[in-house]
């Protein structure tokens, strides 16, 4: 007598049956992509994507620099040179969304609203090859470059289109604080400071709806760096040096160069090592700064209040262990615009003044 396993065989019985339907033709029988058609829009939409991360990019620092430029005179750090223009180095998204050469360089991204070179003769995609008498192969150059020169200068742009070179003059842009603005591709709701730059990630774009939105997000990264939060957390150096590495190497995988060079212009504590204290102290400028720079700061309240409903973890204490939670900030800021409004301003000495 033989018996037979149905159990056992009811995989190959599946794969028949897999086999039979696909010969019969009971498949999808409408039109097909070919690799070569695939191949073609992926080089197209890869391309849309880095416009489209430019224009955002081009978004923060015109927002930003508004804000460095109205930052009041007790803040002010120095007088240092702004160029204004997103720069990226090159690399294979790069070189596709431009039609660019391979090799080792820095392209002009966007021309920055607001500052001396937006109406700069200087296109996206074009080549910077050197500033003045100094060559730029990638940022680190670049900063070595623009920091030899003071605000107000006139500098030669020595540019490429890939094929032919032109010369530009550009006038250096005056700013209180050493401050770059960069966009990352995370999808979370965040952004970050450190000493010297304010990383603002896709998930916070997605979420603001607004400059306004926009200046208040920056405007409290901005707050941590000049009241120097950083150098008043010594506590948290080693979970800093972590977490700078983890942003370097973030922005080094999206453009690569970049993160070495935050990197090395003095990272210091992130957003996330910061006590709720500073924490508070960063809404309450931050608002003051967005204030100063023209911007409403009605829509800090919208923010807390929208980002509680989206994010319903940010309410409990337990998930926002480093910030005060999302209904905290909703009420307290609301009192702080209420202040602002009447013009009641906060002070170095932790008093506000009227």
């Amino acid at each position: 007598m033989v018996r037979i396993h149905i159990g056992r065989y009811r995989l190959v019985l599946l794969g028949l049956t897999l086999a039979l339907t696909v010969s019969s033709g009971c498949v999808y029988e409408g039109p097909r992509a070919t690799p070569e058609e695939v191949a073609v829009y992926q080089r197209d939409l890869a391309a849309k994507a880095v416009r489209y991360r430019l224009s955002l990019w081009k978004r923060v620092a015109k927002v930003g620099y508004r804000i460095l430029t109205h930052i009041p005179k007790e803040l002010y750090q120095g007088d240092y040179p702004y160029l204004g223009l997103v720069l990226v180095e090159n690399n294979e998204e790069t070189a596709m969304a431009f039609d660019l050469p391979e090799g080792r360089f820095l392209v002009v991204g966007e021309r920055v609203p607001g500052t001396s070179c937006e109406d700069l003769a200087v296109s996206p995609g074009e080549i910077l090859l050197g500033l003045g008498d100094y060559s730029v192969r990638d940022y680190r150059d670049y900063l070595s470059a623009l920091y030899r020169y003071r605000p107000g200068e006139y500098v030669e742009l020595d540019l490429s289109d890939g094929y032919d070179r032109k010369v530009r003059m550009a006038r250096l842009d005056w700013r209180p604080v050493w401050i770059d603005f960069y966009m990352s591709s995370s999808p979370e709701i965040n952004s970050m400071a450190t000493p010297h730059s304010v990383v603002v990630t896709y998930g916070m774009m997605r979420f603001i709806r607004s400059d306004d939105e926009l200046a208040v997000v920056l405007g409290h990264e901005i707050a941590h760096i000049l009241l120097r939060h950083h150098r008043k957390m010594a506590g948290v150096n080693l979970l800093s040096n972590i977490l700078n590495s983890i942003l370097g190497a973030k922005l080094d995988s999206e453009i690569p160069g970049l993160g070495s060079a935050v990197v090395s212009a003095g990272i210091g504590a992130v957003e996330s090592g910061y006590s709720r204290e500073l924490e508070m102290q960063a809404d309450y400028w931050g608002l003051y700064l967005a204030y100063r720079a023209g911007y409403d700061i009605d829509v800090g309240k919208d923010i807390w209040e929208r980002f509680a409903i989206e994010v319903p973890e940010s309410m409990i204490r337990d998930f926002w262990r480093t910030h005060p939670t999302s209904v905290e900030r909703r009420v307290y800021i609301s009192k702080i615009v209420e202040e602002l409004k009447a013009g009641k301003f906060p002070t170095l000495y932790g008093d506000s003044e009227d």
